[in-house]
C-alpha cells in the first residue's frame, strides 16, 4: 500500500500512501539518491552517493542497518553536496536473499571499482571485490562504476559489469564479453550514471 521514492533534491526517501497521496514517513538521507530504491521482504533499500547501502524497514521507515561499500568513508565536493569519493550510481541488486551494489570511478581511477556482496535481510557481507585493470580492455573508461545487472549464461546466473561476466557467489571475473551487446549495454550504463544531472567528472 505504499510509493516509495527518493526525492533526489531534498536528499531523501518519501514514502507515500497510495490510497489518499498522503504522506507515511520520511527518511532524511544527507545525500543524493538517483535511483529508486529496491524493496525486498518488508525492507527498502537503496544506494546513495555518500557511499552507503541504506536498509529500511518499509513500514515505518526505520533505519535496520547500513553498509559502506567504498574502501574509505572518504567525502569530497560534487553537485554542490558532499559524496563519497568512490561514487555509487546505481540502484541495489537482489537476487534469491542477495544484494549486489558497485562503487568506484572507473576501472582504471584510485583503485578501481569495489563491488560488495550481502545479506538483504542482515547487510553481513557475503564477499567483497576490487576490480582494477590499469589498461582495461573495456568500451573504454566510464565516468563511474557501471550499473550491475543479471543474465543467465552456459554456466548459470551470472553478474554483468561494463564488459565482464561476474560469479555471483564468489565475485570471480569469469569472462569479458565482447561484440554489439556488450557496446550497447556500456553505452546505456553510461547514460544511467549521470543520474538526473550532468556528471561531474564531465
Amino acid at each position: 500500500g505504499l510509493a516509495i521514492t527518493a526525492d533526489i533534491d531534498a536528499q531523501r526517501i518519501v514514502a507515500l500512501n497510495i490510497e489518499d497521496g498522503k504522506q507515511k514517513w520520511i527518511y532524511p538521507v544527507g545525500s543524493r539518491v538517483d535511483f529508486s530504491p529496491a524493496y525486498y521482504n518488508g525492507l527498502c533499500l537503496f544506494a546513495a552517493k555518500d557511499g552507503w547501502v541504506h536498509c529500511l524497514n518499509s513500514d515505518t521507515g526505520k533505519l535496520a542497518w547500513k553498509l559502506l561499500i567504498p574502501p574509505l568513508d572518504r567525502l569530497i565536493g560534487g553537485q554542490d553536496k558532499l559524496e563519497s569519493q568512490w561514487p555509487m550510481v546505481s540502484d541495489v541488486l537482489i537476487i534469491k536473499g542477495v544484494g549486489y551494489v558497485s562503487a568506484g570511478l572507473s576501472f582504471d581511477h584510485l583503485g578501481g571499482v569495489r563491488v560488495v556482496a550481502f545479506k538483504v535481510d542482515t547487510g553481513e557481507i557475503v564477499w567483497s571485490q576490487t576490480y582494477y585493470d590499469e589498461k582495461h580492455t573495456g568500451y573504454g573508461p566510464g565516468p563511474c562504476a557501471n550499473m550491475l545487472s543479471a543474465g543467465n549464461s552456459s554456466n548459470g546466473l551470472v553478474l554483468l559489469m561494463d564488459d565482464i561476466s561476474i560469479e555471483p557467489l564468489t565475485g570471480k571475473i569469469l569472462r569479458r564479453n565482447s561484440g554489439l551487446g556488450g557496446v550497447l549495454k556500456t553505452q546505456m550504463d553510461d547514460v544511467l550514471a549521470g543520474g538526473n544531472s550532468l556528471p561531474r567528472n564531465g
